[in-house]
């Protein structure tokens, strides 16, 4: 009994704690995927192993190039919604986190914002250079800018790659501008198939991620964070919009609602605001 005792006290020990609510988590590993630990009162998927920068040469990021067109037409309607939560007394300017092959850089640049991304892959930071878009390499830490720099902060399904989400999000904070925006789009684990599938759906459970959020486990890490949540805004204003634009975004939107009411979605977004600037609560915050 003794013996029991001893195992079971080192097997307590040796468990992790959700980020989220603290309670004890369970092991969750698909072989050949990942590796993560589940906590069954939030249902938040966390702890993977954090991939190297290595795991994100130039091929992993083909597919954007291969669909471009429709990839820009999607930036086009993301910004425009973006655009309607912000002031615009001045050029709007952008950091893209995780900017890829450049896609909503230059759409940003369409629209004259002054747009600027951040990647782990220094390939995809020269493959945007070289086509004159203004990237420049990110380890994932610290951000090489001052606070408050930017109107707006996008990341593309990044949030699932980092190795502490909490941590991340003030940094990403930090460099947005009082009234600055932050929209982030990461998968859905709450979705219908995740749940009935759980391991078996292989395709949902990547290598690289981190993290597998609920739109719930998500937005309290937002909160957590510093920043308001807003309402998901249906479309941009109706007056900056071109007619092809606009017609692009109500079937964007109809699609992705039809989707969600099939609980056959496999992303979801969030839309978050910065207050005052606060440098130092920033910095007791991380």
């Amino acid at each position: 009994m003794a013996a029991l005792a001893q195992t079971n006290a080192v097997a307590v020990s040796a468990a992790k704690q959700c980020q989220l609510c603290k309670k004890y988590l369970v092991q969750f590993d698909v072989h050949g995927r990942t590796n993560m630990w589940f906590c069954t009162a939030c249902r938040f998927y966390q702890y993977g192993i954090l991939a190297g920068e290595d795991a994100y040469h130039l091929e992993y990021h083909e597919f954007y190039d291969k669909y471009r067109g429709r990839k820009l037409r999607t930036a086009a309607v993301r910004l425009h919604r973006i655009e309607s939560l912000l002031e615009q007394d001045r050029p709007l300017s952008l950091l893209d986190i995780g900017s890829s092959l450049g896609v909503t850089l230059e759409a940003a640049n369409k629209r004259g914002w002054n747009a600027v991304g951040v990647d782990i892959s220094r390939d995809t930071v020269h493959y945007c250079n070289e086509r004159g878009l203004e990237s420049y390499h990110y380890s994932g830490f610290k951000l090489p800018f001052p606070d408050c720099s930017f109107d707006a902060l996008t990341a593309w399904h990044v949030i699932e790659h980092v190795e502490n989400a909490l941590d991340t999000l003030v940094e990403w904070r930090r460099v947005l501008r009082p009234g600055g925006v932050m929209v982030l789009e990461t998968p859905d684990a709450s979705t219908f198939k995740v749940g009935l599938l759980q391991k078996r759906y292989r395709r949902f459970w990547i290598p690289e991620h981190t993290y597998a959020f609920t739109p719930a486990t998500l937005k309290q890490f937002v909160i957590n964070s510093g920043l308001e949540i807003l309402p998901n805004p249906p479309i941009g204003r109706l007056g900056d919009a071109s007619p092809w634009l606009l017609a692009f975004e109500l079937a964007y939107q109809f699609q992705a609602g039809l989707k969600r009411s099939l609980g056959i979605r496999k992303g979801f977004r969030v839309f978050a605001r910065r207050g005052i600037c606060q440098p130092s609560l920033l910095q007791n915050a991380a």
